[in-house]
């Protein structure tokens, strides 16, 4: 599955999140991709929470990356040793960002449920309107179709004729 982060400038941003709240972190440490483990956690990017509410050391351990976990938990415990209290302030603002990327998800996947619905109308009506026989008179692949709100009816031949 590849991720896809939202763009940012050429220096990158080690705690951006694609739509699932996933960060470069998450994803690294759950594949076990030990050089960037290492590179990312000197960014900070440790208290980010995805749309699960995991942590990347949450979302780490679940994929049984045991050396990540260890890696990820000391660097925790090191950065709460040397600055307890920037470390509650970045744990209260991952609550902030994760509340906020769900909700970010949630009208993303609305609007798309929207987009399908209208698509899939859109479709059923046209096999219900090529299904219909043409009106006395007319050959069998003309149809007579609404085009607008007043009714209109525009001619439109089919495939087959």
């Amino acid at each position: 599955m590849k991720a896809e982060f939202p763009e940012t400038d050429s220096r990158g941003d080690p705690d951006r999140w694609d739509i699932w709240g996933n960060t470069p972190l998450h994803y690294a440490a759950s594949n076990g991709h030990a050089h960037c483990v290492s590179f990312l956690i000197t960014f900070g990017a440790i208290f980010a929470l995805d749309n699960n509410l995991q942590s990347p050391l949450d979302a780490t351990a679940s994929r049984e990356q045991g050396e990540y976990v260890a890696l990820l938990d000391k660097a925790a415990t090191t950065q709460n040793v040397v600055n307890p209290q920037k470390i509650t302030r970045l744990k209260e603002q991952a609550q902030k960002n994760a509340r906020r990327q769900i909700k970010e998800c949630e009208k993303l996947q609305e609007k798309h449920q929207n987009k399908m619905a209208v698509s899939t109308a859109r479709r059923n009506l046209r096999l219900f309107l090529l299904s219909r026989a043409s009106p006395p008179g007319l050959p069998s692949h003309v149809l007579l179709l609404p085009v607008h709100l007043d009714h209109s009816l525009r001619v439109l031949k089919t495939p087959s004729g």
